[in-house]
């Protein structure tokens, strides 16, 4: 998956984008901004939401707040409330699932990559 994004994705490898989320609370920004979190360790602050993301990426919702682009998720931890965790690769973060996605998520994964509830 190469989160292809209209302009925002370099085309190099360190610019791969793992995961977006709507916080950029370090910056004291609320409202429709976006953090975009790369493989290279770079974070931005965007002024774009969520859905702009959404629409046009090929990274996967898995909550009201968060993005990921597969190509980086280690595994899928069910939490028993019908929610779940996905664990990135090389401990890069943890991205919440809500119920809503879970079937979704699970369906998108390779059977190796979901862990049994």
């Amino acid at each position: 998956m190469n989160a292809n994004i209209n302009g925002d994705y370099s085309g190099t490898p360190s610019g791969r984008i793992v995961y977006i989320t709507t916080l950029c609370a370090e910056k004291g920004l609320y409202g429709p901004y976006t953090t975009v979190y790369r493989m290279n360790g770079e974070k931005e602050c965007r002024a774009k939401t969520i859905k702009y993301w959404e629409q046009h990426s090929d990274l996967l919702r898995t909550d009201q707040s968060h993005l990921v682009n597969l190509d980086f998720v280690e595994c899928l931890i069910p939490c028993g409330n019908g929610t779940g965790i996905l664990l990135l690769k090389n401990g890069i973060g943890k991205i919440p699932v809500s119920r809503r996605k879970m079937k979704e998520v699970k369906a998108k994964l390779d059977p190796p990559r979901a862990m049994a509830s």
